[in-house]
């Protein structure tokens, strides 16, 4: 009898350890998955003539056109402003390029449930082959503005209903007077940053969700203009939302480009 039960303790001791080796197996394997990579790469020179420049929206991988190298390192590192990439060849900012970085049709799927930043990321390997790019990160003093609120208050509006479960949407019917709907003070700050020529930080402990609408006068209006005599832009962010754009020197977080080649030939 005591035979019997221990040779039933062994089988249920043997299944349990098929499963449990089962199990470790199918972690392992879902651990290491091969990580998504492009598959097909091409660099060329650009030969645009017309001034066009751009980062194409694609589904099946990343596309630049006639840009920069540095525009595209500050894509693959999400350094999205100039003065977060420093150093460099001249030619970093001079020479243009065409890049189509493809996946594999079975990755497509899968490439497309990544955010922007992730896929753009996929690049960094590429520019260290093709262009032989060398960076590192450091933190240095940079000018910025910070963005805070006036004492009497912002003046930003809540959504209106019909806009409240939208994306923020940013309406220009003049160069220079902009309407935003269900928009957030990040989606404000890169239109500040487009206007100002710095890196803007968020200090106004804003956390929702608004509308709001600017106009303001370019400082170099001709005197004789019918736009002469408006608010600059400075004036109209602080008289028209309430906010208010302060000089300030931060650390920052920076990529310095050690070294680049010209890209090698497809």
């Amino acid at each position: 009898m005591i035979r019997g039960v221990a040779l039933v303790f062994l089988k249920t001791l043997a299944a349990i350890s098929i499963t449990w080796t089962g199990m470790l197996f199918g972690q392992s394997t879902a651990a290491t998955a091969k990580p998504l990579a492009f598959a097909v790469v091409s660099i060329r020179h650009s030969t645009r003539t017309d001034g066009a420049w751009g980062f194409p929206n694609v589904q099946d991988g990343f596309s630049a056109m006639n840009v920069p190298l540095r525009k595209i390192i500050e894509a693959a590192y999400s350094m999205n402003d100039d003065d977060l990439v420093l150093g460099g060849p001249s030619w970093v900012d001079s020479a243009n390029f065409d890049l189509e970085a493809k996946f594999a049709p079975e990755d497509v799927g899968a490439a497309q449930a990544m955010t922007s930043d992730q896929r753009s990321a996929l690049l960094q390997p590429v520019l260290a082959d093709r262009f032989h790019l060398v960076v590192h990160h450091e933190t240095r003093p940079r000018p910025v503005f910070l963005l805070t609120v006036l004492k009497q208050g912002a003046r930003l509006n809540p959504p209106s209903s019909a806009a409240a479960n939208s994306r923020c949407l940013f309406h220009m019917p003049s160069v220079h007077t902009l309407s935003a709907d269900n928009c957030k003070v990040e989606n404000l700050i890169q239109v500040l940053r487009n206007n100002t020529g710095r890196i803007i930080l968020d200090r106004t402990g804003l956390t929702g969700v608004y509308d709001f609408s600017l106009h303001w006068t370019p400082d170099d209006t001709p005197a004789d203009s019918p736009a002469a005599g408006g608010p600059s832009f400075f004036t109209a962010l602080q008289e028209q939302l309430g906010l208010k754009l302060e000089p300030a020197t931060a650390p920052i977080d920076v990529l310095v480009i050690d070294s680049a080649q010209k890209p090698s030939p497809n």
